[in-house]
């Protein structure tokens, strides 16, 4: 307990007895990591606790933090292990500052540490030393609900796990997140599936709740949760064939289903498909029971009344108790009378600083649209360079990313606008201008908007690309995770704009990252690692317009790694392409990372066929971890443990038919104490990774 300026703390406390761990966590008080109870008063009665008092004296020099220590099992209980809840005030702090006036501690004593993973359809929990990181066989496991209802007992195995049912069969609880106000709901985020484990074993109590998961919820590794699904899911796409309908115009709906069960492949459920419609007034205009087709669709018509509310209708399908939605709006529109035709060029090349635009407005009777006013907007982006005969292949400098979606991003920033009219040929010529020319690939974004002399607006927009280099570096290491000693191919290809191949004479580098990282992170939970790199070799190669050339690497040690090419247009531009590698190995590996929970997770490419191995690499320096792997999807599909001998191995995962379209690897890291002192202690880290699965046998 750290104490300033305070001689004396009054210290409550009390062993929690095993039948009282759910009420206590379900109290008023919570225990939520989200949520502080500080400020209310322990009830130690109504609790059926009998606190201890205990009055402490501090040794601390006048504003200065003195440190003093509490053996709550020595002071507060009678057991060795086991939960303990304590309550420090001090009558030296004004009562009137709830802040400061009393702080409160739910401690578990105990060598048990425990890991719950509660999926819908199935879940695990693993038991593991704290001391030592080694998994605890034999440890007797009750896992209960938030009304202290046992729902499920059991005993870890050699591995430490024990596979449990999924929150839908323990708790009963049906679909929550098909609703329309699941997204508003507090209980359809998850905690309504909340559960409560409680281990021992030879007289070592342990307890971990489904609410401690701060820092490490699905969404802090980037990855949605779905709460809402039971046993088995299904997935559901609802269609209308336009989206916007006039007063007495009919509407055509299409719908399709799978059923997702955990471990299969989606299949067309059987049963029939409910369809409710609403219209604006959220009066029932439709209902009606569906057959599925063999193909899993279905299909209908709606004929909207003449007398019909405006605005926006809803579709609901229901299938097996799950829902899917869908809206289209019912307007009384008109047609466009007006057709736009726009086109950009760059008017100062090759800098591309300036652009000119020209904009054509006819009315679809063939007169042009004279004097129209006209808004329009210039934006830029960075062009995403994507050419379809290299899909796999990247053209830029990507060392520092992580994963695919980081790599294409659609920011708009303002380029120019303005205001003006068309003239008797209802034609508009502008410009744009930037303070300097794009260094990269840039998309301009032009929006311009007509208005005709019966006050009806047309929009068009059109989008024109600008290159500052001759032609593009294309990279391809065919896997981002690779093994020591084996050598691996890097495919290498220059193309121009247009995609059309040609010679290039380039260089290629193979480079170590070598990333240091402070104890704790940095500011604010931001990390404050410095990176450093250092060149192992450099070569030049020789690029053809005839094909794709392939140069090979052999890896030495394990780590970090960047795979670099740099070349020189003819007008001197610099151009390269770069991606990150991580090599696997025996040996020791130094990570980026700083030292929050999270691992990050680096899988070795960005979608798998069924029948390959996916290589997964850990980015953390915990040589000797014992790691949990599991693979999920609506539930824990798969897990084993594996011993890590140096942080520079990684995980090796068979890709199946069933993990398609995706599959979510996780890896939980443990590690006992390696030595005297906080910076030695014991460790946990987790990671989650989304693999790609191509699903192309199930295509229509």
């Amino acid at each position: 307990m750290w104490s300033r300026n305070v001689k004396r703390m009054d210290v409550e406390c009390a062993a929690v007895d095993r039948k009282a761990i759910v009420s206590l966590l379900t109290s008023s008080m919570n225990y939520d990591p989200w949520y502080d109870a500080g400020k209310d008063r322990v009830e130690w009665k109504k609790l059926g606790l009998h606190p201890k008092s205990v009055e402490v004296k501090t040794h601390g020099e006048k504003n200065k933090w003195a440190l003093t220590q509490l053996a709550l099992p020595a002071q507060c209980g009678t057991a060795k292990s086991g939960l303990y809840l304590a309550e420090v005030r001090s009558k030296e702090v004004p009562d009137g500052d709830s802040n400061h006036t009393r702080r409160r501690v739910l401690a578990n004593v105990t060598n048990l540490g425990l890991l719950l993973k509660a999926g819908s359809a199935s879940g695990v929990v693993w038991v593991v030393g704290i001391s030592d990181g080694k998994p605890v066989a034999g440890a007797s496991i009750e896992v209960f609900d938030t009304a202290g209802v046992s729902v499920f007992h059991g005993a870890s195995d050699a591995s430490g796990l024990l596979r449990i049912p999924g929150t839908s069969v323990l708790l009963k609880k049906k679909d929550v997140a098909a609703s329309k106000e699941a997204d508003e709901d507090w209980e359809g985020g998850g905690r309504d599936r909340r559960l409560i484990v409680v281990a021992e074993k030879e007289g070592d109590l342990a307890v971990v709740d489904g609410n401690w998961q701060n820092g490490i919820q699905v969404w802090n590794f980037g990855v949605q949760a779905d709460a809402g699904s039971g046993d088995g899911g299904m997935r559901g796409f609802i269609q209308s064939d336009r989206g916007i309908y006039r007063p007495g115009e009919t509407v055509h709906v299409k719908g399709l289903i799978r059923a997702i069960e955990l471990g299969k492949p989606p299949r067309v459920p059987g049963g029939k498909v409910a369809v409710t419609i609403e219209d604006a007034r959220e009066n029932v205009v439709l209902t009606q029971s569906l057959a599925l087709s063999k193909f899993g669709g279905f299909w209908f018509d709606l004929p909207v009344s003449t007398e019909a509310s405006v605005g926006d209708w809803h579709i609901v399908a229901t299938v097996e108790g799950q829902t899917f939605r869908e809206s289209f709006s019912v307007q009384e529109f008109r047609k466009a009378e007006v057709e736009i035709r726009a086109a950009g060029i760059a008017t100062e090349v090759p800098a591309a600083r300036k652009l000119g635009w020209k904009l054509e407005a006819d009315y679809l009777f063939g007169a042009p649209v004279v004097g129209a006013p006209v808004t329009w907007t210039v934006q830029s982006r960075t062009h995403a360079l994507v050419f379809p005969r290299f899909p796999e292949f990247v053209f830029g400098d990507y060392a520092d990313f992580t994963s695919w979606w980081e790599r294409h991003t659609d920011n708009l920033e303002l380029v120019s606008d303005g205001e003006t009219t068309t003239d008797k040929h209802g034609v508009l010529r502008f410009r744009s201008e930037q303070d300097k020319a794009p260094d990269q690939p840039t998309d301009y974004v032009a929006t311009v908007k007509v208005k005709d002399e019966t006050g009806q607006t047309t929009s068009k927009q059109v989008v024109v690309a600008m290159h500052p280099s001759d032609f593009y570096i294309g990279l391809h290491t065919e896997e981002w995770v690779q093994a020591v000693a084996m050598p691996f191919a890097v495919n290498l290809v220059a193309l121009r704009p247009d995609g059309k191949q040609v010679d290039a004479t380039v260089k290629l580098s193979w480079i170590t990252r070598h990333t240091s990282c402070p104890p704790g992170g940095g500011s604010y939970g931001y990390s404050d690692c410095k990176s450093t790199t250092d060149t192992v070799f450099s070569r030049d190669v020789k690029l053809s317009a005839s094909g794709v050339v392939t140069e090979r690497i052999r890896p030495e040690t394990p780590g970090e790694f960047e795979v670099r090419v740099e070349g020189t247009d003819a007008k001197g531009h610099t151009v390269k392409a770069a991606s990150s590698v991580y090599v696997i190995g025996k040996g020791e590996a130094f990570w980026s990372g700083d030292e929050s929970d999270r691992v990050s997770l680096i899988a070795s490419k960005q979608t798998y066929q069924p029948g390959e191995t996916a290589k997964i690499v850990a980015r953390t320096n915990m040589p000797g971890a014992t790691a949990l792997v599991t693979l999920e999807r609506n539930g824990v599909m798969d897990a084993y443990v594996s011993k890590l001998g140096g942080s520079g191995e990684g995980f090796s995962i068979p890709i199946k038919a069933e993990h398609a379209p995706n599959v979510f690897a996780s890896v939980a890291l443990v590690r006992g104490r390696t030595g005297a002192g906080d910076k030695l202690r014991p460790r946990f880290k987790m990671g989650v990774v989304d693999l790609q699965v191509s699903s192309e046998a199930q295509r229509l």
